[in-house]
């Protein structure tokens, strides 16, 4: 029972933390049923970096260089034992950008991308502390 709250007082003071920490990142977060919050100092709450898998190679992404991601959870793979979800979309700020398609058009082979959905995304609501895995992510939208 103790080791359990101070393993909550951990993740509570972790993500108060981070929080508190200054990191600017605003923008707006949707789940699958189309509810959505705005939030400050979003970030993630594991690591400091988007794991994108293409081809079989792992690409760190920083979430201040994003400007749009879209998740689909109906496609998803595992890779070094972690999961990951179909990367529909994801456009950065410097301009690069890249779609899949959950249903490729015929005789393309379109390299599709995914997005490790093992850590959870926060923010500072107006009411408080938001945090949701990438797992229940459908779309962010940094400002």
């Amino acid at each position: 029972m103790i080791h359990r709250m101070h393993s909550l007082l951990f993740i509570f003071f972790s993500v108060s933390a981070f929080l508190l920490s200054g990191c600017g990142i605003e923008g707006t977060i949707f789940n699958h049923a189309d509810f959505n919050v705005e939030v400050k100092r979003m970030g993630l709450a594991e690591g400091k970096n988007l794991k994108i898998l293409q081809h079989e190679t792992i690409r760190y992404i920083k979430l201040k260089e994003v400007e749009e991601i879209q998740i689909d959870p109906s496609e998803m793979v595992q890779f070094e034992r972690q999961l990951y979800y179909l990367l529909t979309k994801i456009n950065l700020k410097s301009g690069e950008a890249f779609e899949s398609s959950t249903r490729p058009k015929p005789g393309l082979s379109e390299p599709k991308a995914y997005i490790c959905v093992v850590p959870s995304i926060a923010g500072k609501t107006k009411d408080g502390v938001f945090r949701i895995s990438l797992s229940d992510v459908a779309k962010i939208i940094v400002e």
